[in-house]
């Protein structure tokens, strides 16, 4: 049986990452992508200006979270992220720079010479939660083994 795009991108997400080295916070957000259980997961983070940012992350949504990132930008041609950047998803809350425009919020962390990218979308949920769209970076191009961590 031939594995489907996300199947592969999957198995990719798990060899990239040491799951015994990740924090608590860092195993949630690795099993949303690997696991994709059918209830979302909640975070609260607190973003450097204080702000208590409430999310959901949905893993079954084609176009919002984990399918949106899996099939746009992990690996992708386009915003292309690390699953290492992805695991770390709520450190740009917590050390980025603010953008509002009332029905998003985007968070811009810039790490070296790359601009990483995580939209907050204000769509509200049934729970009136905010809804994470999607995580993007600066690149055009997927990373290659051997670049360097900036």
């Amino acid at each position: 049986m031939k594995k489907s795009i996300l199947d592969t991108k999957t198995e990719s997400f798990k060899k990239e990452l040491d799951y015994s080295h990740l924090n608590d916070e860092q195993k949630r957000i690795y099993n949303a992508f690997v696991f994709r259980r059918a209830k979302p997961y909640r975070f609260a983070v607190i973003d450097a200006f204080g702000n208590t940012v409430r999310f959901i992350l949905y893993t079954n949504k084609k176009d919002d979270g984990v399918l949106h990132i899996l099939g746009k930008h992990y690996k992708g041609t386009i915003g292309n992220v690390t699953a290492f950047e992805i695991v770390n998803i709520c450190d740009v809350i917590r050390k980025g720079e603010i953008i509002s425009n009332g029905k998003s919020i985007t968070y811009t962390l810039t790490k070296g010479s790359s601009v990483l990218k995580l939209v907050v979308g204000l769509k509200r949920s049934n729970t009136g939660e905010n809804v994470l769209k999607s995580f993007y970076s600066n690149r055009k191009t997927p990373r290659t083994a051997g670049s360097s961590n900036n």
